[in-house]
């Protein structure tokens, strides 16, 4: 009775919805240390390693004596494989850098990892490796503003560049750090009230802030870039039985 009085009813073919298709979206239930996406990108000249968790976004970076495949791969070893969970499934990584290697793919087929290659042709891809080293190059560039009277090795900015952005709430509002060890940074109980640490610990705060307000632009860049269906108001209000052009 209602599929037929809607086929009558002029308000309810007004303003009923418009046509479409169902669509949905089936994604993985993926955990920590499943796919790590691999990068190198330069600060000061020098070649840093990027590691990143897609599942929860945790970073990890070292610095590159240089880019021989062997070394990549040590660095790797050192960084993410033999201090968290192990190999993880897959590395996924651009198309054209040391990662497609003979050699370091043979490293890692050696420990059942299997690894992706990025297409440059895919127009879906572009940036989807770069967009993560955008909040650490910030953060470390921030460090070592701060603490330059300090004169402390950039390795050591480097770490604390990476933990300042695992300790910041990503877009979604989750704190790596606390998924992947469960635990939140530790308070201590002692006054370290140094001039030392009081600036090392306002720089990481300031480095904290920028990242959160780096989130912030792209999230609102995400919404001002969504885009809607098509406008049907004035389809929706034509006459019936009008005369259309096809």
């Amino acid at each position: 009775m209602i599929e037929r009085l809607s086929q009558f009813c002029k308000h309810y073919q007004l303003h009923s919805k418009s046509l479409g298709r169902f669509r949905f979206t089936i994604k993985n239930d993926i955990d920590f240390n499943y796919l790590v996406i691999l990068d190198i990108f330069y600060i000061d000249g020098k070649p840093v390693l990027h590691l990143v968790d897609e599942a929860i976004s945790y970073n990890a970076a070292i610095f590159l004596k240089d880019m021989f495949a062997k070394t990549v791969w040590n660095s790797v070893r050192k960084c993410w494989i033999d201090t968290y969970l192990g190999p993880p499934d897959y590395f996924i990584y651009d198309a054209g850098t040391n990662f497609s290697s003979k050699e370091f793919k043979q490293n890692t087929c050696m420990i059942s990892i299997e690894v992706c290659e990025v297409p440059v042709e895919a127009h879906n891809s572009i940036g989807k490796v770069e967009r993560y080293y955008t909040s650490l190059r910030c953060s470390y560039e921030i460090i070592q503003e701060e603490l330059k009277d300090e004169k402390l090795d950039k390795e050591i900015i480097l770490q604390m560049a990476v933990k300042a952005v695992n300790d910041t709430a990503n877009p979604k509002g989750l704190v790596s750090t606390l998924l992947v060890f469960g635990v939140y940074s530790r308070m201590i109980l002692y006054d370290v009230s140094t001039s030392t640490m009081m600036k090392r610990v306002e720089a990481v705060r300031t480095a904290m802030k920028e990242i959160r307000e780096i989130y912030v632009r792209k999230s609102i860049q995400d919404v001002l870039g969504f885009r809607n269906g098509s406008v049907i108001y004035d389809i929706l209000n034509l006459p019936f039985n009008l005369m259309v052009q096809i």
